[in-house]
């Protein structure tokens, strides 16, 4: 994931964070703009991790998964991984589609979470993987760095390409 802030007459404080210790906080600034970008293999990769551990938990392995990014508003990404598993020795294909808006406080709200499996066994896996994700659906994760906790953007755009791109203009 990469970062970058930029502002004019920028003035800090110090504020106390979550956990007790000292964290920078945006005070004030002029002209200012933020970019996040996350590339498709990192997301694919954070993907995988929860696929991984929901595939272990019915005694299934993950063979491979393909991440696909699409633009779905201004401020939002569809995205679709399909995941190749095995469990013993019998395939299973599994679908998951899912949405990913993000506000004018980069939060990030889930939205539109289901799974769809490919054959009995595909099917079965997606029933099971549908519960998992219910837990997850409308959920919002800050995704603002620190020091932009307590500022309102404007101008927020993403854009589902590789990398994942979040641009905003803000004045504090």
């Amino acid at each position: 994931m990469r970062i970058h802030f930029s502002a004019d007459d920028v003035k800090l404080d110090v504020a106390k964070a979550a956990g007790g210790q000292f964290a920078p906080t945006l005070a004030s600034a002029k002209n200012g703009s933020v970019l996040i970008e996350l590339a498709k293999a990192e997301l694919q990769g954070f993907l995988m991790a929860f696929a991984q551990a929901a595939a272990a938990e019915q005694g299934a392995k993950i063979e491979s998964a393909e991440l696909t990014l699409r633009q779905a508003a201004d401020r939002a990404v569809a995205a679709t991984l399909r995941v190749k598993a095995k469990k013993a020795f019998v395939p299973a294909t599994v679908t998951v589609d899912g949405r990913a808006d993000v506000d004018d406080r980069l939060t990030v709200t889930l939205s539109g979470l289901r799974a769809a499996g490919e054959g009995m066994v595909g099917s079965m896996v997606a029933g099971l993987l549908e519960g998992k994700l219910k837990q997850f659906e409308g959920k919002a994760f800050d995704v603002a760095p620190p020091a932009l906790r307590n500022v309102r953007l404007r101008d927020l755009k993403v854009d589902a390409g590789d990398p994942v791109r979040l641009t905003a203009a803000f004045e504090s």
